[in-house]
């Protein structure tokens, strides 16, 4: 399996960072059909390596959070 790591700052709070992390699930199914798992409050997990490049790329751009490729 291929996992991002979410880092938010400074929201500390993990049912907050859960909340935020399935709101991006969501969105990568919607807009790219990309499957994903949530295995930890702030961690995404692929199928696919692809799947995981394509997501890292989309949300690559955001200010709210840090992405790490596990």
């Amino acid at each position: 399996m291929y996992k991002l790591l979410l880092q938010f700052e400074p929201v500390t709070s993990k049912r907050a960072i859960d909340a935020l992390v399935y709101a991006l699930s969501i969105e990568l199914y919607t807009q790219l059909r990309i499957s994903t798992t949530q295995p930890a409050y702030n961690i995404l997990e692929f199928e696919s390596e692809q799947h995981c490049t394509l997501a890292q790329l989309k949300l690559s751009g955001s200010s709210r959070y840090t992405l790490v490729r596990l």
